[in-house]
């Protein structure tokens, strides 16, 4: 009796373990010596060890059998996979590393050898356990699972020659060359024939060169590409084309974008069918030993059509939109920030929202979240294994500053303030950098304005600043400042130097001295000065006297003339006082005989109209 295994292969020699990807081993396994009838024929044990882990005891019933592999077993990186099977005292072992990968690293890999997941036509002799045969040319056709996968990095297809072919040179002294035993010799080799074997190895026999072709040349496979096996295609300007054969660069310049033209739909949920084209120069026989055909890992989502519309505005809402897609099926999230102008870092807008890997956005924005200039709005788009892509576009937001037209004088400011957008208006005032009211509740625009101070805001006989703040409904601020004398304010008495008698309040400046009178005397005229401060005109102006403390024997008179003096008990001023006009009048004190009084003291007051 003996045991004979033949033909051990794998169903795939690289497994997407985030997938639940399976494993499958194949083997004939014969026994020779026994009767079919005998128990022996069944009694035929194996296991499987992954990773120094054994999974043992099944029974062999038939040849060829399957053997099966828990896929919890596998760990990322190298798996190395030793399958032992027994009959009686003879024992087969075979140990194989199969590479375990996730959908972030997942590179579909042929090792020919041992490797059953490749569909072949064309040409090309499949050996088992040795590799492809390739005799000049052939095809070879791959189908390659792409879930989560978006775009090929790269492809490679490695090839050697087992055999020790060496080929005969000839001495030529045509051209010289220098060897060591001093020998002139040229190599003469027909470069056109072996251009395309990657390295070449010279033997120390100056009659021989040795081959080692390591890789196949590059330059002579090309591919095409089909998504159902019936129809096969090349990239070429802009557009798949049938029948037009790729090469190495051209596949691996494919964009997620021209795969999915392809499609037609997600190539992540697609399977791919790549074929292969093969030539060889070399004159010997190539074993094709394996197939790569690496995927980028993770790519961000992308997006398309972004717009900002429209663009420039002012008081409108501006509508930004995209498209976005994650070619690897991807769930993404997204959000948009804003970096107003003038500013140095984004603002949150609108945070992270979940959406499926195909979606269209659309938000509005209006001035609450811009400044007056140009301002950036950034989408962030990530997906569900972390990788980010953002798109940033610009909005410009315009604004007229609100204009103040006005005119002022020591007592008021008036005016009207205008926005060329119409925007509503408001405003504020200081005086020397206090401010006297906040903003107003908004008003349309134009608005007229008029603002009055009292004596007791400003410095009296002093320069005052004052400022009329301004701004529109979007903030944007307009300002307007000037000087003014700080002045009593409404109808004063100034003596002949020109200094008050009593403030705008009625305190008691300084007071009309009269001098000492002996009863029945008259008192020297005294010129006193009436001014209008009032920051109106004033018509129907009375001046009266208040004899307050005055003895009865002592009385007020009045007269705008001093010569003649004609003794009235008040006046009238029936011409009209503009603000800033003066008016004098004279007063005499007349007293008759009789009993005095030390330290008497009287009033003057003037009452007036404002004129409408």
């Amino acid at each position: 009796m003996a045991l004979r295994v033949e033909n051990i292969r794998f169903s795939k020699t690289n497994l997407n373990l985030q997938n639940d990807d399976h494993l499958t081993i194949l083997a004939d396994i014969i026994v020779t010596g026994v009767n079919e009838s005998d128990e022996g024929w069944n009694n035929v044990n194996y296991s499987v060890i992954v990773n120094n882990y054994d999974d043992s005891g099944s029974i062999i019933a038939s040849s060829p059998t399957s053997f099966y592999i828990p896929i919890s077993e596998f760990d990322f990186g190298d798996n190395q996979v030793t399958t032992r099977i027994e009959k009686e005292n003879d024992v087969f072992e075979f140990t194989y590393n199969i590479i375990g990968e996730n959908r972030d690293t997942f590179t579909y890999l042929r090792r020919f050898q041992y490797d059953e997941s490749l569909s072949i036509s064309g040409d090309v002799e499949w050996r088992i356990g040795e590799g492809i045969v390739l005799d000049g040319s052939g095809e070879v056709q791959l189908e390659i699972p792409t879930e989560g996968k978006a775009k090929l990095k790269s492809v490679m297809f490695n090839a050697i020659d087992d055999q020790d072919n060496r080929i005969s040179i000839h001495k030529d002294f045509t051209i010289k060359e220098e060897v060591d035993n001093g020998d002139i010799y040229k190599f003469d080799i027909d470069l056109n024939k072996f251009k395309h074997i990657s390295s070449l190895d010279i033997i120390e026999s100056q009659e021989e060169v040795g081959l080692n072709l390591n890789v196949l040349a590059e330059s002579k496979i090309s591919y095409l590409f089909s998504k159902d096996e019936l129809e096969w295609k090349g990239y070429l300007n802009g557009e798949w084309v049938t029948d037009y054969q790729m090469t190495k660069d051209e596949v691996e310049s494919l964009t997620s974008v021209e795969f999915r033209e392809l499609f037609g739909n997600k190539i992540h949920t697609e399977t791919v069918f790549v074929k292969a084209l093969l030539y060889s120069e070399n004159p010997y026989i190539i074993m094709m030993r394996s197939a790569e055909f690496d995927y980028n890992s993770n790519q961000a989502p992308c997006i398309f059509n972004a717009s900002i519309t429209p663009d420039p505005i002012h008081d409108e809402f501006a509508t930004l939109t995209a498209d976005i897609v994650d070619y690897e099926g991807d769930a993404i999230e997204y959000r948009v920030l804003i970096k107003k102008s003038g500013e140095e870092d984004y603002y949150v807008a609108n945070d992270w929202e979940s959406r499926s890997s195909e979606t269209s956005i659309s938000r509005s924005y209006n001035y609450p979240y811009f400044n007056v200039g140009e301002n950036l709005i950034k989408i962030e788009v990530k997906d569900q294994r972390g990788a980010i892509s953002e798109w940033i576009g610009n909005i410009t937001f315009i604004n007229s500053s609100p204009n103040i037209v006005y005119t002022y004088n020591d007592f008021s400011v008036s005016g009207t303030i205008y926005d060329d957008d119409g925007d509503d208006v408001t405003y504020r005032v200081y005086i020397n950098e206090e401010m006297k009211f906040d903003y107003l509740p908004f008003h349309p625009s134009p608005r007229t304005f008029f603002y009055e101070w009292e004596s007791s805001d400003v410095k009296i006989d002093d320069w005052n600043t004052i400022k009329v703040e301004a701004k529109d409904s979007l903030d944007d601020e307009v300002s307007i400042e000037f000087m003014i004398m700080g002045r009593y304010k409404g109808l004063l008495f100034m003596d002949e130097n020109g200094e008050y008698y009593t403030t705008d309040k009625g305190d008691l400046l300084k007071m009309l001295n009269i001098d000492t009178l002996i009863a029945g005397q008259t008192s020297d005229v005294k010129r006193i000065t009436l001014k209008n401060f009032s920051n109106y005109a004033i018509e129907d102006t009375v001046i009266t006297t208040d004899r307050y403390e005055m003895p009865d024997n002592a009385f007020i008179k009045l007269d705008f003339n001093n010569d003649p003096f004609i003794p009235k008990d008040s006046l009238l001023i029936s011409e009209i006082l503009n603000n800033g006009d003066t008016k004098d009048f004279y007063v005499v004190i007349q007293t008759e005989i009789g009993r005095g009084k030390m330290g008497s003291r009287f009033k003057i007051n003037a009452q007036a109209s404002q004129v409408n």
